[in-house]
């Protein structure tokens, strides 16, 4: 009878609720339904509790070893050990059992990270920090003021973290000393081997670092360095382990006095918590629209070595300039476009070459993706580029109007482009209360030559494609362009309807 399926144990003793009337046999009937049920719960949660055991103890055992690639950083000597990033390449048991514990403890790290920090945490990108930096250096602008920025980056960030510093700050933020003693356990103890050109080396003992490529590792340097010093009419730009300290101030000899005094807690700071900034990467640069001091540079010192004066700083991709023209990002941008769309040529043949349809899919990813970012002054020096990424996408020739281009090639123009992505950045802004510009102040505009992101429509992020779509269709008429393009099946309202970069 025990071997017999569930439903002719139901069969035999007869369980039904709507015909049998007697209440004893109702009461046997379901007490052995019941049974049945506890067992099948019983049966479940063991199961449960033999994968979790199996996942933690598979964990343990394969945490400890760990295989590292390196790869070259872009633009680097290959000859140099320190040109090389050191990957993780992680069990997938290990990623998801941190997955579950950063599902834990990012509620209570995202209510104790400091605001200026916004690399790594959701709701918060590179786009909406370089919008808070370049719109208070706006903000100085509008003001006469000079704006002073120091741009830091560390040696080896990942690598260097100290282990017990860690877990102290990780005790004192959390307050579970559960997900403490397991994070210890994924820390101690860890052993790596690298391998490069197909050669491996000898398994190593880790003391100290996160692993780059693991879950928890973004989050846990953002708790380590949750704790740098803030500064008196200084403020800080953090994303990850790039700093910049920006002040504002009419004389250059007040900002630098305030920057230097900056540097010097930071410097203790970095010392107490084995930190080194990279050298070769601690800039400084000065804002304003003084023209008779252009050549005016800051003088900087830290650890008793002046800092070199860069006037085109690199932050976060974005090359700024004195003015924030963007000029010479343009012309870096520009450079890219041009070697993508090389890439991009390769596989462009009227034989054996791909489709006009993945021919648009890689010119999105490669060329348009790295194009968004500049002045419209200057946008067209990008403009022509992505003109020609489009002709190799449709094959047309350099005589095909702008208009008949993109409509054959599905791809909306780049000046729309540019005002779609700003409005819905604009949009993020005044809904997010994670935008760093959120609570932002608007002050009196004074320079009416300036634009500033204040001024750009808000539009929402569903209403994007839509927004694109009439901003195209008014691009066209003002064209006086009859378009109908026949060669590829393109429709523009598929297109738009796309996700595009």
């Amino acid at each position: 009878m025990y071997a017999a399926p569930l439903e002719n144990v139901i069969k035999e003793y007869k369980f039904d609720f709507h015909i049998r009337r007697n209440s004893s046999n109702i009461y046997y009937s379901g007490k052995i339904v019941v049974e049945v049920i506890a067992a099948a719960a019983a049966v479940v949660v063991v199961v449960v509790v033999v994968v979790v055991v199996v996942v933690v103890v598979v964990v343990v055992l394969v945490v400890i070893k760990t295989k590292v690639v390196a790869l070259l950083k872009p633009g680097k000597d290959p000859k140099v050990p320190k040109s090389y990033r050191p990957i993780s390449l992680l069990c997938i048991l290990y990623k998801l059992y941190e997955r579950m514990i950063m599902a834990r403890m990012s509620l209570t790290v995202e209510d104790n990270l400091t605001p200026d920090q916004t690399g790594f945490r959701p709701g918060r990108s590179t786009c909406g920090q370089l919008l808070n930096l370049t719109q208070y250096i706006e903000d100085g602008f509008e003001e006469k003021q000079i704006t002073g920025t120091v741009f830091v980056d560390l040696t080896a960030a990942y690598d260097t973290v100290n282990h017990q510093i860690l877990l102290l700050k990780v005790a004192k933020m959390i307050k579970n000393k559960k997900i403490v003693s397991i994070i210890q356990t994924l820390l101690e103890n860890r052993r790596f081997f690298v391998e490069m050109d197909g050669r491996k080396s000898r398994w190593r003992l880790q003391k100290n670092g996160l692993p780059q490529g693991a879950v928890l590792a973004p989050t846990l340097f953002n708790i380590y360095t949750n704790d740098q010093p803030e500064f008196d009419r200084t403020r800080r730009f953090i994303y990850a382990d790039d700093l910049c300290l920006a002040t504002q101030s009419t004389s250059f000899n007040a900002i630098e006095t305030r920057l230097t005094d900056a540097l010097s807690s930071l410097t203790n700071y970095y010392t107490d918590n084995s930190l080194n900034a990279n050298p070769s990467k601690k800039k400084v640069c000065a804002f304003h629209l003084n023209n008779h001091q252009e050549n005016t540079k800051l003088e900087i010192i830290w650890n008793d070595q002046p800092l070199k004066y860069d006037e085109h700083p690199v932050y976060l991709g974005v090359t700024l300039d004195r003015t924030l023209s963007f000029s010479q990002h343009a012309v870096n941008v520009k450079a890219k476009v041009a070697a993508r769309n090389s890439l991009l040529r390769k596989i462009a043949n009227s034989n054996w070459g791909a489709d006009p349809k993945t021919l648009r899919t890689t010119a999105l990813a490669l060329s348009y993706s790295t194009a968004e970012w500049a002045r419209s002054c200057h946008a067209k020096k990008v403009d022509a580029e992505l003109n020609n990424a489009c002709r190799i996408v449709t094959g047309q020739l350099r005589p095909t109007p702008l208009p008949l281009l993109y409509r054959t090639a599905g791809i909306a123009p780049p000046d729309i482009r540019r005002q779609t992505h700003g409005s819905t950045e604009k949009h993020k802004q005044e809904t997010d209360l994670r935008h760093p510009l959120f609570d932002d102040s608007y002050p009196r505009a004074r320079l009416k030559s300036r634009k500033s992101f204040r001024t750009v429509e808000s539009v929402q992020r569903d209403q994007a494609a839509s927004h694109r779509l009439e901003l195209w269709n008014t691009w066209d008429n003002t064209t006086n362009e009859d378009i109908q393009p026949q060669k590829y099946k393109f429709r523009q309202e598929e297109n738009c309807s796309e996700k595009i970069g």
